[in-house]
């Protein structure tokens, strides 16, 4: 190559792969993506190696688990501050990329430990750590603090726009963050929050406990107002809509899937409009998924397949094979050994994902790695393995890491798909 390809990579914040088509939905709510998943190669198993923001970010991002890069399963607290490394003992894939010439820019949600200027962005656009759509406050590589009255994922996608149709005289690195379908969802747009009938929607056999589904009037809050309800305690956030549960609640979140989809369609177009299509590596994927009610549970920090199972799939025309990968469990922290094994550059032996490379290229016939199984870690204490057909987890104590339960739980998915036994 007379210069390498741009990487763009496109991260959504809590879509779990059973609401897209592509992973066998059925809800018509990511034409976007279903689409793109045939232009390249899907992993049919994909897992976060750990179900929850920060860690699940830090992991993409260096290509080592948690433990490794952050030294905990755990958020990362408060915001990120300049000029000060914490964590990250190795060179992150921004800083690889860099290193060789990129130029590189995050736009959307951060929510890591070290500052971006850090780990190698030495442009960026992102928001504050306290969740919401808009009123939202913003910050760039410079420190300037600025509030966005609008919904923030419009300035984003303007800023990525931007970024995009600009003349680039080598190739650049975009991290394109979409904060949606993670809570709130009191302030979206009034097309996605009534986009779904709630009448209509139909509830994951494990989210019904006995003949009713799993209610949960304190997550219902939390899902509703996120940290004006439980930091900030605001007096409107005490209140829900009449009537309202789960099956209101999941309208919701599909109704904000859909707007993480059309957000996604949005920098694609863009990319094709800037004649970098056919130069470009495309990354979609999730952080984590979201339980939503199944087993009774909420949010993510569990070792059940709804918080844990994400989409992932990759584009680079000519170079990358239209295929759906299905015979390994693939991980986000295999991301970044990934992408630096497709652009020819140096894997650091400090990078503990695998280099998913000559699959993409070669296909499953030849370029499978010897190791198929996805490890992972839950903040709660859970631990284990995700092959392409079993999840077993055990159970640590999250402060000792000693073993409290060393069979927590075992699925065989051809015989339980909703981990229901």
């Amino acid at each position: 190559m007379s210069q390498r390809p741009n990487v763009l990579v496109i991260l959504m914040d809590q879509l779990r792969a059973c609401e897209m088509d592509c992973y066998g939905a059925n809800l018509g709510l990511t034409p976007n993506m279903d689409r793109f998943s045939g232009e390249g190669t899907r992993f049919a198993c994909a897992v976060t190696p750990s179900p929850l923001c920060s860690p699940a970010r830090s992991c993409l991002l260096s290509g080592q688990y948690a433990r490794t890069c952050t030294g905990t399963a755990g958020n990362a607290d408060g915001e990120p501050l300049a000029g000060r490394r914490r964590f990250f003992p190795c060179a992150t894939l921004p800083e690889q990329l860099r290193n060789a010439g990129y130029e590189t820019y995050l736009t959307g949600k951060w929510h890591i430990a070290d500052h971006p200027a850090q780990l190698g962005f030495q442009h960026a656009l992102y928001p504050k750590v306290h969740h919401r759509n808009r009123g939202q406050d913003y910050y760039d590589e410079t420190g300037r603090h600025f509030v966005e009255e609008g919904y923030g994922a419009d300035l984003e996608l303007a800023t990525t726009r931007r970024i995009l149709a600009a003349p680039h005289d080598r190739p650049f690195f975009l991290y394109h963050n979409i904060y949606q379908p993670h809570m709130p969802y009191f302030d979206m747009p009034e097309r996605y929050r009534t986009l779904i009938d709630p009448e209509t929607v139909a509830l994951r056999p494990n989210a019904i406990v006995g003949s009713a589904p799993a209610q949960d009037e304190e997550w219902f809050h939390i899902y509703m107002y996120d940290y004006l309800y439980y930091q900030e305690h605001l007096p409107f956030t005490r209140e829900l809509p009449p009537s309202f549960n789960l099956r209101h609640l999941t309208a919701l979140y599909r109704g904000m899937v859909r707007s993480a989809d059309d957000q996604v369609g949005e920098v694609l177009d863009a990319l094709a409009a800037s004649g970098h299509l056919e130069d470009t590596i495309v990354v979609i994927a999730s952080d984590h998924g979201d339980n939503l009610g199944s087993h009774s549970r909420f949010n993510k920090e569990s070792s059940q397949q709804e918080a844990l199972r994400v989409p992932l799939m990759v584009r680079w025309p000519g170079r990358v094979r239209q295929q759906t990968a299905s015979q390994l469990a693939a991980s986000l922290v295999d991301v970044a050994p990934t992408l630096l094994g497709l652009l020819g550059l140096p894997i650091p032996a400090g990078m503990q994902g695998r280099n998913l490379a000559p699959l993409l290229q070669q296909g499953e016939e030849e370029g499978l790695p010897a190791e198929r199984n996805a490890y992972f870690e839950c903040v709660l204490g859970e631990v284990g393995i995700h092959t392409t057909t079993h999840c077993f987890a055990l159970m640590t104590d999250p402060e000792t890491h000693t073993v409290r339960d060393s069979a927590f739980r075992f699925t065989d998915f051809a015989r339980d798909p909703y981990e229901l036994e």
